[in-house]
């Protein structure tokens, strides 16, 4: 994976609505598109950043949860960091706790701000909210997983960096 790189093309306050306003063209019978350098990309909704999800396209073949979290902890591009926070929540909630709890007992000491800026994108650790899945599960599971990410809320709140400047 070279984070110099773009995986995620997103709109924002959607600035940007079909796939050639980010030089896309369509792959015939593939739900696909493609750009100039040939790499393809799949239509997919993005974050919300409060009006709504954004319109974007995720590259093909999309992340998994590791390069997601490599996207998010060290990619220079905002949609990447963006990217890798909502999708790893999205697709892979229990490996985004596990990170976030391994780096949270290793890291006993405030996070850096640009590691502070980077995590801030995890909308569960701004908000407590129960990232995981609950399809299946017990209410003893649902409850438990609530409170891991409650703690992983208070954990985040107390190491992050406390910047005067925009988290963006």
């Amino acid at each position: 994976m070279n984070l110099d790189e773009k995986y995620f093309y997103a709109s924002f306050r959607y600035n940007k609505n079909s796939p050639e306003d980010f030089g896309l063209s369509p792959l015939p019978d593939t739900g696909l598109f493609v750009d100039s350098q040939g790499c393809q990309w799949k239509q997919e909704p993005m974050w919300d950043e409060g009006w709504g999800d954004e319109y974007g396209f995720v590259r093909q073949p999309a992340a998994d949860a590791k390069g997601l979290w490599k996207l998010l902890i060290e990619s220079p591009h905002y949609e990447n960091q963006r990217g890798g926070a909502e999708f790893l929540a999205r697709l892979y909630p229990e490996e985004l706790k596990a990170q976030l709890t391994s780096l949270f007992q290793r890291e006993k000491k405030k996070l850096g701000r640009d590691l502070s800026k980077r995590l801030a994108k995890i909308e569960s650790l701004k908000t407590g909210t129960n990232g995981s899945d609950v399809l299946g599960k017990s209410i003893a599971e649902i409850n438990k997983d609530h409170e891991d990410w409650k703690l992983l809320k208070q954990e985040f709140e107390k190491r992050r960096s406390k910047s005067l400047f925009r988290w963006r």
